[in-house]
C-alpha cells in the first residue's frame, strides 16, 4: 500500500501492506536496512485491528515515524519499537496519506472521506524518550513566539458576519504554544475507593463520612505560571488535569488585574489585557491537589517577539509599558468604585422599600433616603454620563467611564505610543477619583446610620446582613 524511502539513509526503506480485501485487517509494517534484501516487522504494539495505509519518516530525526491506519494516526519515537496514537481532536478515521511540512514542522493528513487534517508543529515529538516519559511532567522546547494585533475585517468566527456564505477555517491560536506531558493525574478519594472495590470480593458500602468527604473533595487541576526575565510573574492560566501530551496557548498578554474572572474556573485562560513586552519568558507547571499546591514541571524558557509591521509603533517601549501599567492600576481602582456605587444603589433601594413597607417605621426617613438617591444621581452623571440627555440625543460631555474605557480599549489593541488625548483622559480620571471615593464613603456612612435605625424598629435584615 505504501513504499517510503528514508530521508537519512539510502539503505533504509519502509513498506506498508494492506490485506483487508481478503478479510485480514491486521497492520503490516516493515523496515529494510539493506535496500530491500531483507525485511523486519516494526508493527509491534500497533492495534491488532487496523490496516496500515501510509508511513513517513521525520526529516530531522530518523527514529521518529508516523503511520496512518484505518483508525487514526500513530507515531513512534524509537524507529517503530513502540507506537502511540495522536488524537488532539481528530476523529477515528482512516489516514490514507501523510505529508510533512518541513519549514513549520506540520503533519498534514489526507483521510478517507473526512477531509484533511493538520497538526501544527509536531517538533516536540522529537524530544520524547524514556527519560521524558518517566517524569511526572515535562515541558517541551518552545519555539520563538510572534505576537501581533490580529485583524478581524469580517468579524469573529469562521466567515465572520458573512456566515456560511463565506466559510473560513479558524487560524491556529496566536501566541506561545506550550506542549507538555503529564504522566498521571492525582487520584481522588472516589477513584481510589472504586479501584479497591474492583479488587475486593467483599466491598463495603462507604460510610456517611466517606461519602461526604468524596463529595467535598476538590478536583485536581493545573496552574501554568509565566514569568518575565526578571522573575516577575506576569500571568497565570488554570486548566483541568489531562494526562498524556497536551497543549496550551498563551496569547502573549498580561493578566488583567482590574477584576476577577471566575468563568469556567478552574479551566479558564484568565482574560488577558495588555500585550506583554518583547523579551525572554519562562513557563512552569504547578498542580493543585485538594488545595495543596506543588511544582510539577521545571520552567522552560522562550522568547516573545512583536511583529512590528505598524507605521506608528512606539519606539520607547519602557514608556509604553509604564503607561499601560498605570492604566491597569487606575482600572483596578475604577472597577472597585463601580462595584461600590452599584452595591450602594442596591442597598439604598432595599432600604427605601423596607422603610416604606414595614409597619412602625418613621416615614420621614424616606426624605433622607431621597436625598441620598439624588447624591447618587449626581455621581452617576459624573461616572456614566447624563442618561436623560443621551436618550434624547443631546450632545453630552464624555463621562469618566467613557474617557477611561476608550483609553484602555485603544491601548489593548495597539502597540502605538499613547496619544496626547489618552494621556489627558487618564489624568482627568485620576484627578476625579478621590472626590468620588470620598462621596461614596460619606453616603455609605449615612446608609449605615439608616440601617441601624431600621433594624432597631424591627425591620427585616437587608441582603448580606445579619445580627
Amino acid at each position: 500500500n505504501a513504499l517510503t524511502p528514508s530521508m537519512h539513509d539510502e539503505n533504509v526503506v519502509y513498506a506498508a501492506f494492506n490485506n483487508h480485501k481478503n478479510g485480514d485487517f491486521k497492520p503490516y509494517l516493515f523496515k529494510s536496512s539493506n535496500k530491500g534484501k531483507s525485511w523486519t516487522s516494526i508493527t509491534n504494539n500497533l492495534p491488532e485491528r487496523g490496516s496500515v495505509y501510509s508511513i513517513v519518516e521525520d526529516h530531522e530525526n530518523p527514529n521518529l515515524l508516523f503511520a496512518g491506519t484505518e483508525f487514526g494516526l500513530f507515531f513512534s519515537p524509537n524507529g517503530g519499537s513502540d507506537w502511540m496514537q495522536l488524537k488532539g481532536g481528530m476523529p477515528t478515521v482512516a489516514v490514507r496519506d501523510i505529508e510533512l511540512q518541513r519549514r513549520e514542522d506540520d503533519v498534514v493528513l489526507a483521510s478517507f472521506g473526512r477531509g484533511f487534517y493538520v497538526l501544527d508543529d509536531y517538533s516536540p515529538l522529537r524530544e520524547i524518550n524514556e527519560d521524558v516519559l518517566g517524569k511526572e511532567a515535562h515541558i517541551f522546547d518552545i519555539k520563538d513566539v510572534l505576537v501581533y494585533m490580529e485583524a478581524k475585517p469580517l468579524g469573529y468566527g469562521p466567515g465572520g458576519f458573512l456566515g456560511a456564505s463565506y466559510y473560513r477555517a479558524e487560524n491556529p491560536e496566536m501566541g506561545a504554544t506550550v506542549t507538555y506531558f503529564i504522566k498521571d493525574a492525582p487520584k481522588t478519594k472516589k477513584e481510589i475507593r472504586k479501584e479497591k472495590e474492583k479488587d475486593s470480593d467483599n466491598a463495603v458500602y462507604p460510610s456517611f463520612e466517606e461519602i461526604r468527604a468524596e463529595d467535598n473533595e476538590e478536583s485536581p487541576y493545573l496552574i501554568f505560571s509565566i514569568s518575565d526575565a526578571s522573575g516577575k510573574e506576569i500571568r497565570r492560566i488554570s486548566k483541568n488535569y489531562q494526562t498524556g501530551i497536551n497543549r496550551l496557548t498563551w496569547d502573549g498578554r498580561l493578566t488583567n488585574t482590574t477584576y476577577i474572572d471566575k468563568k469556567g474556573e478552574p479551566a479558564t485562560n484568565n482574560s488577558g489585557s495588555l500585550l506583554a513586552p518583547e523579551g525572554m519568558y519562562k513557563i512552569s507547571i504547578w498542580k493543585s491537589e485538594n488545595g495543596t499546591v506543588s511544582q510539577l514541571a521545571e520552567a522552560k524558557e522562550f522568547k516573545l517577539n512583536h511583529l512590528k509591521n505598524n507605521t506608528f509603533r512606539a519606539e520607547d517601549q519602557p514608556s509604553l509599558v509604564s503607561f499601560q501599567e498605570e492604566l491597569n492600576t487606575v482600572g483596578r481602582e475604577a472597577n472597585a468604585i463601580d462595584d461600590k456605587f452599584n452595591g450602594l444603589n442596591k442597598t439604598i433601594a432595599e432600604l427605601k422599600a423596607g422603610i416604606r413597607n414595614t409597619p412602625g417605621t418613621d416615614l420621614a426617613k424616606l426624605a433622607e433616603i431621597r436625598a441620598l438617591e439624588e447624591r447618587m444621581m449626581k455621581l452617576d452623571i459624573m461616572m456614566n454620563g447624563d442618561g436623560s440627555l443621551k436618550k434624547r440625543e443631546f450632545e453630552t460631555p464624555p463621562s469618566l467611564n467613557d474617557r477611561f474605557g476608550g483609553t484602555v480599549w485603544n491601548s489593548w489593541y495597539s502597540t502605538n505610543a499613547p496619544t496626547a488625548m489618552q494621556k489627558e483622559n487618564l489624568e482627568i480620571v485620576k484627578e476625579a477619583m478621590p472626590s468620588i471615593k470620598q462621596e461614596l464613603k460619606n453616603i455609605e456612612a449615612e446608609v449605615e446610620k439608616l440601617k441601624v435605625y431600621f433594624y432597631s424598629v424591627g425591620g427585616p435584615f437587608l441582603e448580606g446582613d445579619m445580627e
